[in-house]
């Protein structure tokens, strides 16, 4: 099973979540403009968990794992993604509602 790494550190706001969630689940693509003019994308992360853009295939069985998602969540509470949830609930639900993905938080 594959591994792919997300770094809490890294993600203090919703456009560096998606940034580092779009490094990690595709290849050969710069995000860093792209999310300067657009911003963070819940749909297509969604569309990239799937798979196939490079790091690894749809649907194929892959672990994330989230190192110092304490911090992410810290950064993340305060920010709504949607009526209900914050935006760290929000992309754990997105992870866990695929299911070729574990996900583990460190």
């Amino acid at each position: 099973m594959k591994k792919i790494f997300i770094e809490g550190n890294s993600i203090v706001d919703d456009l560096s979540l998606d940034l580092e969630f779009k490094r990690k689940l595709t290849s050969n693509v710069s995000w860093v403009d792209y999310n300067k003019s657009v911003g963070l994308n819940l749909n297509s992360i969604n569309d990239f968990l799937r798979g196939g853009f490079g790091v690894y295939d749809y649907d194929e069985n892959v672990e994330i794992i989230w190192s110092n998602s304490n911090v992410s969540r810290q950064k993340l509470d305060n920010i709504k993604a949607s009526s209900k949830n914050n935006l760290f609930d929000e992309i754990i639900d997105l992870i866990n509602s695929h299911k070729n993905i574990k996900l583990r938080l460190e």
